[in-house]
């Protein structure tokens, strides 16, 4: 049996143990080396940074690949248009021993490159709402249209942590929701049918939590849950961490309802430690020591 199999074996045990409704399925090993990846939201395309500090993209069933960027300091920032043919990203850069960033998006098919926000000392939010990319300046929208042939989304909505607050904007309206009162917030991402928040509360014993629109029916997921995304409507994935002071020890993979029930470890070997994770419904990419892998959940 090669190592692959012997961590799906383990991580269906684990997984069919504890919460019958989800079950491992696939594990594989992508074959190349890369951090901080991205899903697009169909889980058909993933965005990382190569070890190399290129900006790579790749069609995970044609297994395509696209080198986005070279030579720049990419943001962790990554984000897929709505049909994952356009990719934004953030670029760091240092001048008189300060540093600015910037947003650039490509279109994967043109290869055109775009200059979405000049150089700025802070980092704004960005996302997608159907053809246009939506930044947050700190109360002010802006939008820049980079899909023609896609229409304006029903709802335009953006998350952002500005100065340890909890932001949302709803079309041009900035409202500040703040959940857990004032706190440090990090990690808040909105659920894939836009009704949730997942975020982290740093004052409040560092768990994670979820909230509605407006920051109210707040649970406490009752646990410290790292890098947390959606897998799915009602399903979070992220990973437990352990340090000795100084480094990373370890981690591995955790799921989690919204509602706060079926809490789950996913088991992994140890070698292998699990951080970053990324979803799209079934599909979970994840870090490992650099190496990219990819898990796939059956509901």
């Amino acid at each position: 049996m090669n190592r692959i199999s012997f961590v799906v074996g383990l991580l269906w045990l684990s997984v069919t143990a504890t919460f019958a409704q989800l079950r491992v399925v696939q594990l594989d090993a992508l074959g190349v080396q890369g951090v901080r990846p991205c899903l697009s939201s169909d889980g058909s395309r993933l965005a990382y940074v190569s070890d190399s500090s290129e900006l790579c993209v790749v069609d995970l069933a044609s297994a395509k690949q696209w080198v986005v960027v070279r030579g720049e300091d990419i943001g962790s920032d990554i984000v897929f248009s709505d049909n994952g043919e356009v990719v934004a990203y953030s670029s760091q850069e240092y001048k008189d021993r300060l540093s600015y960033n910037s947003i650039y998006a490509t279109d994967l098919q043109t290869g055109r490159r775009y200059s979405v926000s000049s150089p700025a000392r802070v980092r704004y939010a960005y996302r997608f709402s159907g053809g246009w990319l939506r930044i947050g300046k700190t109360e002010t929208i802006r939008r820049v249209k980079l899909l023609p042939h896609v229409e304006r989304a029903k709802r335009e909505l953006l998350l952002a942590v500005e100065e340890d607050d909890l932001v949302l904007y709803d079309g041009v309206r900035r409202r500040v929701l703040n959940p857990n009162g004032k706190n440090t917030y990090l990690w808040a991402r909105l659920s894939p049918d836009e009704s949730k928040i997942v975020y982290m509360a740093i004052e409040d014993k560092c768990h994670t939590y979820v909230c509605d629109l407006n920051g109210k029916n707040v649970v406490d997921l009752g646990h410290y849950i790292a890098s947390p995304c959606w897998a799915g409507t009602d399903l979070i994935v992220g990973q437990q961490d352990e340090d000795d002071g100084h480094q990373m020890t370890g981690s591995r993979l955790v799921a989690i309802r919204a509602d706060g029930n079926g809490f789950q470890v996913l088991e992994t070997p140890g070698y292998l430690r699990a951080v970053n994770p990324t979803a799209a419904g079934k599909t979970v990419v994840f870090e490992n020591d650099g190496q990219l892998v990819k898990l796939r959940l059956e509901f």
